[in-house]
């Protein structure tokens, strides 16, 4: 958290005003202009007339490392005196106050209406001292004549035009009873004009202390922050305190520090903007995307930190540490970087910002593209740029704060490129066959990336036969509509949640979708044959939309269901090049009444031939996996379904090997609920490989990520589970070591874990083989093994800290836990120093605890 110091004061308001009128008081450039209205501003001076609290102030001091361009306030004159302190909240009502109270000029503010109006203020004697009255009924609005008037300016109400005619109405104005030699001059013409009235002298009496002394001694409460306060504590405090008027975003507050070296970044963000809206797909970038974007390229391009780490991100605090230097280095390849996204994307037929997936993965893509150079439009670069992309969107992996991974994407997509492993967007992208059922609506990203897939493999117009290319997606009004359209199903009995799921849908134009009707798929493909298109023609088309026709001629819709929704997964495999896991699993069959796996042929790339490993395991379907090692769900002789990882042998030293099979020893006796069982491993001459039960709920992180967030009773069983099984492998000397949620995986109903691949074995000596290498992965690995210290048990503790975050927030960042009691045990969990974490016994005991 940024640390700030500030100290508490209440200073007369005269002194405020007076400081504001002199310049020594003033505004940073980023505070919006003044707009109180006439009524706001007559229940402020009757609240101060009263000794009434109207708020506090907060002040910044001038003078530190941190500069920021400043205006004096409204109204006030022309000054060379230098600014001591710039207020950062209270803005709104000093303005107010100085204008009626000290300025001596007529307060410009708008009425009810919103009409722009000039007004002086005056108290009225008798009505402020009257205790029937209201104290905001005691305050006169005048216009700058000083006449009210009424009858279209016919008649005049009230007149104060004159002294004579303040002294006769008994209205005093605001800006002279604040000021102490003015109120007793006018009291001594006030006393002369009524000839030292017995009467009108006691109203004075009455009214100077109950009014004029509780003015002129009002004092505005003012916390000050010291001037080495940093940029974002000034940020976050101001965020906090000023909820009401305008929200000072990282935008405003590096645009006012860029100011004070003359450097105007709204105006230079006005033209790049207006560049960057000709095409549409980025159109709606705004400048705080801007500035993300050129932070992580920034950031990317410094030194290594002490401990020969890159640290790249883009948080709040990274942005607002962006000099101008580096900006003014970097804008330029940003702003090619959004226009080449825009234009890859187009290619992608992602066309517009209405389709566009997320808006926010297009800010590491501009980043990406800009450190990429030319190669970002190259082989290799594009294709894995865009599998990058399509992996984000599949995997939906963008839908809350992700400066941490926009990060990772940068140094990881750039290092992919040049030979080095996945990325973890890559590797973290997980579909589930089950999740077409659940995307209805064209908001959800992974929706709309599925509408594009069917733009980019042809799709064409049921009636016309013409591709729905970009020209046709804006010129026939193309929009997503029902291919068993919604009459029909309606008529059949369908539950909606399946026929207004993204596999009922396509890209058609209006004109189509209306010729079409309510009517069943039979009968519209018979309109279309009457129109002239053959039978082939019309399967042709179908095609092009991922659609089997014979489901739709014979208006068999379940079959159509499962039908297209193996043709929609065969296209997120295409583009994400990852194989989808689960495509058979029981849930899947339970849904769509089959498997959804491809021909063995399409998956195998055989001609229907059965491949095997190890001469016992049928593959059943190959399954991404990590590094070297590669993943398949296989059926052995005995006909049980199990998940095989196969890792080359060669070049691993024979000591290694030892200890790496000691440990799948060590798994396969342990008698464990919450680990994934071992059924065997097997060797020859070239591979070792694990035989795992099969996990055939998927994993933790996609079950989070398609709930985007667990509720607390739900995150507290499975964090529950995932200790069971830490404690587990520590009975038997096992430290995981790469505890996340990729790693947690739901077999028969219970979390369990899985991927010992660099687990290690304490009761032997550390292995540094190749199939250990590896330190985990960032975001749940703890910093001494990214370091690569000695296994210790905390290290898994460390990772379950950053598991049960991820659980309740969808991301590791333990900050955003907002539960209290959830936050404080994270926190513990992941303290740095090894030796301050709890034990599991101690997690156990303290989650135990937590109500939900």
């Amino acid at each position: 958290m940024p640390q700030f110091q500030f100290k508490p004061d209440q200073p007369p308001l005269s002194d405020l005003l007076n400081h504001v009128h002199r310049g020594s008081l003033q505004l940073p450039d980023f505070q919006r202009s003044w707009v109180w209205d006439d009524d706001r501003i007559r229940d402020l001076l009757a609240s101060v007339s009263q000794g009434w609290p109207v708020g506090a102030v907060l002040l910044l001091e001038c003078g530190g490392g941190m500069k920021f361009k400043s205006r004096l306030f409204e109204g006030a004159p022309a000054s060379t005196a230098k600014e001591e302190r710039l207020v950062l909240d209270g803005q709104q009502r000093l303005t107010s106050l100085y204008l009626a109270l000290k300025s001596g000029k007529p307060v410009r503010t708008v009425n009810a209406k919103g009409d722009e109006i000039e007004r002086i203020y005056y108290f009225d004697i008798a009505k402020c001292v009257d205790g029937a009255t209201d104290r905001i009924d005691a305050i006169l609005s005048m216009p700058a004549t000083k006449q009210l008037r009424s009858d279209f300016n016919r008649k005049v109400d009230l007149d104060l035009s004159t002294s004579e005619a303040e002294y006769k109405n008994l209205c005093i104005p605001a800006a002279v009873v604040f000021d102490g030699q003015s109120t007793r001059a006018w009291r001594r013409a006030f006393d002369d004009f009524h000839q030292h009235d017995r009467e009108k002298s006691t109203l004075w009496d009455r009214f100077e202390p109950q009014v004029i002394d509780t003015i002129q001694n009002y004092r505005l409460p003012s916390i000050e922050l010291a001037r080495d306060t940093s940029r974002e504590a000034v940020c976050m405090v101001f965020e906090k305190v000023n909820t009401g008027g305008k929200a000072l975003d990282v935008f405003e507050l590096v645009t006012a520090s860029f100011a004070a070296d003359d450097v105007d970044l709204r105006e230079d963000w006005k033209a790049r903007s207006k560049r960057l809206a000709q095409f549409p797909l980025v159109a709606n970038v705004e400048g705080t995307d801007f500035l993300q974007a050129v932070t992580l390229v920034s950031l990317l391009r410094r030194p290594p930190l002490k401990d020969g780490r890159t640290y790249v991100g883009c948080k709040k605090r990274d942005v607002l540490d962006l000099n101008l230097a580096d900006y003014q280095a970097i804008a330029g390849d940003i702003e090619r970087g959004f226009l080449r996204a825009a234009q890859l994307l187009d290619r992608e037929c992602v066309f517009d910002a209405g389709v566009l997936p997320y808006h926010s993965q297009l800010i590491p893509m501009a980043a990406i593209i800009a450190a990429l150079g030319p190669r970002a439009i190259e082989e290799p670069g594009r294709s894995k740029l865009l599998r990058w992309y399509w992996c984000g969107v599949f995997g939906e992996l963008y839908g809350g704060a992700n400066e941490t991974r926009f990060g990772h994407d940068l140094q990881e997509v750039l290092a992919w490129v040049d030979g080095g492993p996945e990325p973890s967007t890559v590797r973290d992208c997980n579909f589930a066959p089950r999740r077409l059922l659940s995307l209805r609506t064209r908001g959800s990203a992974a929706y709309k990336g599925v509408m594009a897939q069917l733009l980019q493999v042809g799709a064409r117009d049921f009636f016309q036969g013409d591709e729905i290319e970009r020209s046709r997606y804006f010129d026939d009004q193309v929009d997503i509509h029902h291919i068993f359209p919604v009459d029909w199903c309606e008529k059949q009995g369908k539950a909606r949640a399946r026929y207004d799921s993204v596999l009922n849908k396509t890209p058609l134009t209006k004109r189509t979708n209306t010729r079409l009707g309510g009517v069943s798929p039979r009968t519209y493909l018979e309109r279309i044959e009457r129109n002239g298109i053959k039978p082939a023609q019309i399967d042709e088309i179908l095609a092009t939309h991922a659609i089997d026709p014979k489901p739709l001629r014979a208006d068999d819709f379940e079959v159509f269901l499962h039908e297209r929704a193996r043709s929609v997964l065969d296209l997120i495999e295409r583009a994400t090049g990852k194989p989808i896991a689960g495509r058979d699993a029981e849930e899947v069959i339970k849904d769509f009444g089959v498997s959804l796996v491809r021909s063995e042929a399409t998956a195998l790339g055989a001609n229907n031939a059965v491949e095997r490993l190890f001469a016992n395991y049928e593959i059943v379907e190959r399954i991404e996996s990590g590094g070297m090692s590669e993943g398949f769900k296989v059926r052995s002789p005995d006909g049980g379904v199990y998940f095989l990882k196969k890792v080359p042998v060669s070049g691993i030293p024979a000591d290694a090997l030892r200890r790496e099979l000691d440990i799948y020893n060590k798994l396969q006796r342990c008698d464990a609920v919450n680990v994934l069982h071992i059924h065997a491993f097997e060797r020859d001459e070239n591979h070792l490989a694990l035989v795992t039960e099969f996990a055939d709920g998927g994993t933790l992180a996609n079950y989070v990520r398609s709930h985007k967030a667990l509720t607390p009773s739900e995150a507290k069983a499975i964090t529950l589970e995932v200790l069971t099984g830490l404690r587990e492998l520590h009975s038997i000397e096992v430290v995981h070591r790469d505890l996340k949620a990729e790693n947690v995986l739901l077999a028969k109903r219970r979390w369990k874990l899985g991927d010992f691949g660099i687990s290690k074995n304490l009761s032997r000596v550390v292995t540094q083989g190749r199939t250990f290498q590896g330190h985990g992965t960032p975001g749940f690995a703890p910093p001494e093994q990214l370091d690569g210290a000695t296994a210790h048990p905390s290290a898994d503790v460390f990772s379950l800290g950053k598991l049960m975050t991820f659980t309740l927030t969808g991301q590791t960042d333990v900050d955003q836990v907002m539960l209290p009691s959830w936050r404080r045990l994270a926190s513990r969990c992941t303290e740095r120093v090894p030796d301050d974490r709890p034990s599991l016994d101690e997690v156990e005991t303290e989650l135990s605890g937590i109500t939900v």
